[in-house]
């Protein structure tokens, strides 16, 4: 076998172990003439979960399935592309379905040449579901924050006036032993409270109002 055969074997067996691992991943991945931005090529799995059929996607340029108001974001990141030829995350964007469902895309891309077309390979990662949740974590984060607050500073008003008087209270004479206890459940009771919201403030990392004092 002379060495032109065996390079001409090699890449036929480079570009079938190519084709192999693009059809059968099972995430969406695309390919994608850099000059013009048209697909080139597009797996079994981008076609189920885009819902475009082959067909669709080989007719369309990349900013076809991405909302307009994102192309101006998505040209910029094009022409930083243009600098990168290795393996590159970009980040999350955003991705319109045949049925018009807008979803959330984590996109990893390489540069490569594609039937002899300088082109990018591109592994599209749904991540929707994920990115919901976690806004839906922070929007939480939030509300629990904004009642720590209520807790910690609203709360913690007449607390202190409590606890102001309490003193003037042990300057009673003669108080009886009942007074007395109740007295001292007084006090127990205003000192537990005033942990409580200290415990609060230290926890959801709200400023105490002790501090702002010192900072005035």
């Amino acid at each position: 076998m002379t060495e032109s055969k065996k390079s001409s074997q090699a890449l036929a067996e480079s570009e079938k172990r190519y084709s192999d691992l693009f059809q059968l991943s099972p995430l969406p991945m695309f390919v994608y003439e850099i000059e013009t931005l048209k697909y080139l090529d597009v797996n079994a799995a981008a076609i189920t979960h885009y819902g475009y059929s082959r067909e669709d996607f080989l007719a369309m340029t990349i900013l076809d399935i991405r909302p307009v108001n994102d192309i101006p974001l998505i040209q910029n990141v094009l022409l930083e592309q243009q600098k990168e030829h290795k393996v590159k995350t970009h980040g999350t964007f955003r991705h319109r379905k045949k049925n018009g469902e807008i979803i959330q895309v984590d996109i990893q891309s390489n540069q490569i040449v594609y039937k002899g077309v300088k082109a990018r390979v591109v592994l599209a990662n749904d991540v929707t579901e994920r990115v919901r949740y976690v806004k839906a974590i922070e929007a939480q984060n939030k509300k629990l924050l904004d009642i720590s607050w209520m807790q910690s500073h609203v709360i913690r008003a007449p607390l202190s006036r409590i606890m102001g008087l309490i003193p003037l209270l042990s300057q009673i004479t003669e108080a009886s032993a009942e007074q007395q206890t109740i007295y001292d459940y007084l006090v127990a009771s205003a000192n537990e409270l005033d942990q409580v919201i200290r415990s609060i403030t230290k926890a959801t990392g709200t400023i105490d109002l002790d501090e702002e004092d010192k900072s005035m």
